[in-house]
């Protein structure tokens, strides 16, 4: 056994002795999913929104706003 960095929950790690590649147990939490799937739907409605005004807002707002969740992902 052999400790790793939280941030590699449910990937691969070498083995420090022999070198394996070992499954880490875990994985990305229920919560992150949840809160996921509740920013995408936040997007989608506010988008709309925009879309409803102006189809160039609409656009920006989605783009904004998928922009913003890309960044969310790859942060956590």
């Amino acid at each position: 056994m052999f400790q790793v960095p939280r941030s590699m929950k449910g990937g691969i790690a070498n083995c420090p002795r022999c070198r394996k590649i070992v499954s880490v147990p875990g994985g990305p939490e229920g919560l992150f999913y949840v809160l996921l799937f509740l920013g995408i739907a936040v997007v989608a409605g506010i988008s709309a929104l925009f879309f409803a005004v102006s189809t160039k807002a609409g656009i920006i707002a989605l783009t904004i706003g998928c922009i913003v969740i890309l960044i969310c992902v790859i942060a956590s």
